[in-house]
């Protein structure tokens, strides 16, 4: 969906001439908010970091420990009088304390769970490496969104360079109707959000070990990131919307309610995109072209809500694993610059 529109109005805007100069200022303000969001979400959390309860670290386990049953049945077990090893019988089917072994594993086979570490240059660089993608189809399942966009892009720009001799760009027709059939298609499952969050929500609860701390770390968080959304949104993006248009900012808002309260509730740019398209086209202020090509690039690079939600979801996973001391100045300005690059 996200490539159709982009392909669509790319191609309109690059018939009219205007795609570079939009696609730099665009993307311009789309970093310059987003970097502003990332330092409004490190502000919320370090002056509510200390409502959060700090959860008692969890036993670490020992060694894997195993036993090697023999062909004849019982045990493999290690004698003490010849210092060797040969086949016992167990307790009963179960092994002695002789016939257990500790289980180092080597060259990590069993090791299902491993990050690699990985510092800012190189995630920076992976960054740039994926805007070019080495298979777009890949590319489209995985999902890479920035390989998406930048072959959407130069995409579009083709389609519009098509020497069509007189003839109606099929092309550019078929994008615009799939584009369309899309928009539908996700309208349509919109409807049933509402019972897959609740049912999300409460299969996450369910499986809580400590209720209590969970609901009220959960409370902490939900308060952060919602206070830094209400203050990014009433008075960064209104204060930015002044400065460049010299209009009320609230009416503005007031014409797009809709999408504002659906995003806060799914928290998916991409779901919330149909609903931005129809209610910014209701305010006939906006031209097509225009609009499908800003709004889509927003859906994807512009994470304004990431950047204050980042910083204060790794200082609540902290603290719920009892790894507090690990928050450090250090580490939360490394965050902010990786939300702001996405």
């Amino acid at each position: 969906m996200i490539f159709c529109n982009m392909v669509v109005g790319v191609a309109e805007l690059a018939g009219l001439g205007k795609t570079g100069k939009l696609f730099s200022r665009t993307f311009g303000l789309y970093m310059l908010t987003t970097f502003i969001a990332s330092i409004e979400g490190l502000i919320f959390v370090s002056i509510f970091q200390g409502l959060f309860t700090d959860a008692v670290p969890k036993a670490t386990k020992g060694d894997l420990e195993v036993a090697l049953k023999c062909p004849g049945g019982g045990f493999v077990s290690l004698s003490t009088d010849t210092e060797g090893m040969l086949c016992e019988a167990g307790n009963n089917g179960d092994p002695f304390s002789n016939q257990t072994f500790d289980m180092m594993d080597l060259n990590s086979v069993l090791v299902t769970n491993r990050l690699e570490g990985r510092t800012i240059s190189e995630t920076i660089a992976s960054i740039f490496e994926s805007l070019v993608p080495e298979n777009i189809f890949n590319a489209c399942v995985t999902p890479d969104i920035l390989s998406v966009i930048t072959f959407a892009i130069f995409f579009g720009c083709m389609i519009a360079k098509i020497d069509l001799k007189g003839e109606r760009n099929y092309v550019m027709l078929f994008m615009d109707q799939l584009n369309v059939l899309l928009m539908d298609m996700v309208k349509y499952v919109i409807g049933f959000a509402p019972g897959g969050i609740f049912f999300m929500i409460a299969g996450a609860i369910a499986n809580s070990d400590d209720f209590v701390d969970l609901l009220k770390n959960v409370g902490v968080l939900v308060m952060t990131v919602v206070l830094g959304l209400l203050f990014h949104v009433g008075f960064s993006l209104c204060s930015i919307f002044f400065c460049l248009t010299r209009r009320n900012p609230f009416q503005w808002l007031q014409k797009n309610t809709n999408q504002i309260f659906f995003a806060f509730s799914s928290a998916s740019s991409a779901a919330t995109l149909p609903i931005t398209l129809d209610s910014i086209a209701a305010t006939g202020e906006v031209p097509t072209s225009v609009r499908r090509f800003v709004c889509s690039l927003g859906a994807t690079i512009n994470m304004d809500g990431s950047g204050i939600y980042f910083p204060c979801a790794v200082v609540f996973m902290a603290y719920m694993s009892g790894n507090s001391a690990a928050i450090t100045s250090g580490a939360l300005t490394t965050l902010a610059i990786v939300s702001t690059l996405g």
